[in-house]
């Protein structure tokens, strides 16, 4: 559910979640999958031992966040945008945050790293396919939308994952299939893909080996070789929710 809405500088309206310390001195933006809404936490206990700030910001159409009008151009650069003004906010002149993104919502965060090289110091792709495999699904959403299957060992190890994820995919719908729409069009316009070269951060390229769609051997080698500075690492067994097997090594590499 989303916690306030700001203007970003785009001039558009956009939802966001504000989770963990909201007074810690390291903030971390983490960029929900598509379909995803803000809000989602993998697992809050890691994520307050961690001891960080997790700013989750609606990309238009989900959430609290405003839709595209129609014909209006859909661009994860123009998103990624959006929030880098809130982010510069968050830290003051000259801070640096590190950067999660999970799915499609990898190619906004990739777009954040790459036209704000020196906003972002740690990033982490989970997930992320390096071309476009828009998919055709309709809300309300299961968690199979997102390619996690029932036996995905992560349901077991993080208690209330699951729920939270059902949870995150209900706030994804409540402007029906707008995000989602969103994210189809942003998809083709690969504006995201234009500035992978100019990324600074130190990257890690993470894939669950179980994912039907995605592979560190394909997706995530293509990326490697566009993204300076990056590696690709295997979470063995993971299908969709690689994420949340791992969320605690996730923190520790962007949050210091």
């Amino acid at each position: 559910m989303t916690d306030r809405l700001v203007t970003g500088a785009s001039g558009r309206r956009l939802g966001i979640t504000v989770l963990g310390d909201p007074a810690a001195d390291r903030t971390i933006a983490l960029f929900a999958p598509m379909p995803g809404a803000a809000g989602f936490d993998p697992d809050p206990l890691e994520t307050r031992r961690a001891g960080v700030r997790v700013v989750t910001v609606d990309r238009p159409g989900y959430g609290g966040s405003e839709p595209l009008e129609l014909g209006e151009l859909a661009s994860f650069g123009r998103h990624a945008d959006d929030v880098a003004t809130q982010l510069r906010t968050a830290v003051g002149p000259g801070g640096v945050v590190g950067v999660v993104g999970w799915g499609v919502g990898g190619l906004a965060a990739a777009a954040l790293a790459g036209r704000h090289p020196d906003l972002v110091d740690r990033l982490v792709l989970v997930d992320v396919p390096a071309g476009a495999r828009p998919g055709d699904v309709e809300a309300p959403y299961a968690p199979g939308d997102l390619c996690i299957e029932p036996d995905e060992p992560a349901l077991t190890l993080r208690a209330g994952l699951g729920r939270r994820v059902e949870r995150m995919l209900e706030d994804a719908a409540e402007q029906d299939g707008a995000g989602f729409a969103f994210d189809r069009s942003a998809l083709r316009s690969r504006d995201w893909a234009e500035t992978l070269g100019r990324i600074q951060a130190d990257t890690v390229l993470l894939y669950g080996d179980g994912h039907p769609l995605v592979s560190a051997a394909v997706d995530g080698a293509r990326l490697n070789r566009r993204i300076p500075f990056s590696r690709v690492v295997r979470v063995p067994d993971a299908t969709g929710l690689a994420i949340g097997a791992v969320w605690g090594r996730i923190l520790a590499h962007v949050a210091h």
